[in-house]
């Protein structure tokens, strides 16, 4: 399979040229064709070539670019088979962070708004473990008033200073008659 995935790299790179395209066969949209929507693929190609291909690809697609790698991203924490790419995401973004700061005006600020963002960079993630911290974590490293403190600042779901809350009826919306008006 992993020699298979290594064979379809250069079509993907190719597929940069057109970006929906590119996020279409990368991120389950629910229509269309996505045949590696849930198939890790990306970390077969070297990060180099990868951010090389981006740059090369048509301006008007790095935003589907972007976006395809953050949904993944994204997908890879309730997915284990794309868990692997990972760091591949976090290497790409770390190349493109640092071809920003080459870039002068509105070719800089194109480049970093096509960052993925979800991503972050490989030196703000030490492990490729999970990101976030869990109670029982919380619990082994903060005395029981912290915890205790914690865990009611995140329940708490009062609205803040300035805000209204919304209370949602529970009776049943009645259908409006639009029938015979008198005029």
């Amino acid at each position: 399979m992993d020699r298979k995935l290594r064979e379809e790299a250069p079509d993907l790179l190719q597929a940069l040229d057109n970006g929906e395209k590119f996020f279409e066969k990368l991120v389950s949209t629910y229509t269309g064709n996505n045949p590696y929507a849930h198939v890790p693929v990306l970390d077969a190609i070297d990060p180099r070539t990868f951010v090389d291909a981006w740059l090369a690809a048509p301006k008007k697609g790095w935003y589907w670019i972007g976006n395809a790698i953050d949904e993944r991203y994204k997908a890879s924490f309730h997915t284990d088979a794309l868990r692997r790419e990972r760091p591949w995401a976090r290497q790409v973004v770390d190349l493109l962070k640092a071809e920003v700061e080459k870039l002068q005006g509105f070719s800089r600020f194109r480049l970093s708004r096509a960052i993925p963002r979800s991503v972050g960079s490989a030196e703000e993630h030490d492990s490729d473990g999970q990101i976030m911290t869990t109670v029982e974590k919380l619990a082994a490293q903060e005395s029981d008033e912290t915890l205790v403190a914690g865990i009611s600042a995140a329940l708490n779901d009062e609205p803040k200073l300035g805000q209204t809350r919304r209370r949602r009826s529970t009776k049943p919306r009645r259908p409006i008659d639009r029938g015979d008006r008198d005029s």
